[in-house]
């Protein structure tokens, strides 16, 4: 087995292993929460914690174990939509990048940030609805479905529910976020898409896919920016 053979094999219950200590911390702690004065399930930057965890449970189903038994199933789901198999290293460069380095550092600026808070929360609902679509459209159950219904869904929808509307951040925030993880999904399919063309190579698309993560995590503080930071500063201004 090669280094990255075993990291490939790995690495998703590492994540599991890391899963257990957030949740430990969210549910037997204060420590990740922003506002004391308000129920940890209204608190942005809590809640960007539990989509962090959220995501680190996904990936046990799809490169795991998924609901039939099956070990390390995704790569073969991801033959059966795309007609190919990228490389080991995408899948550990897309994961690790996103949901290891990208997903906690947005959950840290969600503190002063609130709009990058809800940012993973948007990747999980449109990554949810690319599970769900093949149950619609008769291909069934493909690894990753289970989570993306039971937890997917219910944490971004709560998310949202608890962070836009009135009195809260603005609907054009969901929007604009919504928007980047549909930006962030079809650049994945679309660096898989060169790969098969022979139009980069393996090191060159792991790098792709490193900063895919990157542009996720600078659109959400361009977002929070522009339709949060400057509202505000504006509203202060006019007082």
């Amino acid at each position: 087995m090669t280094l990255t053979s075993f990291y490939y094999l790995v690495w998703p219950w590492i994540g599991l292993g890391g899963a257990a200590v957030i949740l430990i911390l969210l549910f037997g702690t204060d420590f990740l929460r922003k506002d004391m004065d308000k129920s940890r399930w209204r608190d942005g930057a809590w809640l960007a914690w539990l989509s962090t965890t959220a995501y680190l449970l996904h990936n046990v189903e799809e490169y795991g174990i998924d609901l039939f038994g099956n070990l390390h199933q995704f790569p073969n789901t991801m033959v059966e939509m795309m007609n190919t198999n990228p490389p080991e290293a995408f899948y550990m460069a897309v994961n690790i990048s996103m949901f290891w380095i990208a997903s906690p550092i947005a959950a840290k600026l969600a503190r002063k940030h609130p709009l990058v808070a809800t940012g993973m929360a948007c990747e999980e609902l449109i990554n949810a609805l690319s599970h769900i679509a093949p149950l619609v459209g008769g291909t069934g159950y493909t690894a990753g479905t289970l989570t993306a219904c039971i937890i997917f869904l219910p944490v971004s929808l709560w998310t949202f529910y608890a962070c836009f509307g009135k009195g809260k951040l603005s609907y054009k925030g969901l929007a604009a976020n919504v928007v980047i993880a549909i930006v962030n999904h079809l650049i994945l399919m679309l660096t898989i898409k060169l790969h098969v063309a022979g139009a980069v190579n393996t090191p060159v698309l792991v790098i792709m896919e490193i900063v895919n993560a990157c542009l996720a995590v600078a659109l959400w503080m361009c977002a929070d920016h522009f339709l949060v930071h400057d509202k505000n500063n504006t509203a202060g201004g006019t007082k």
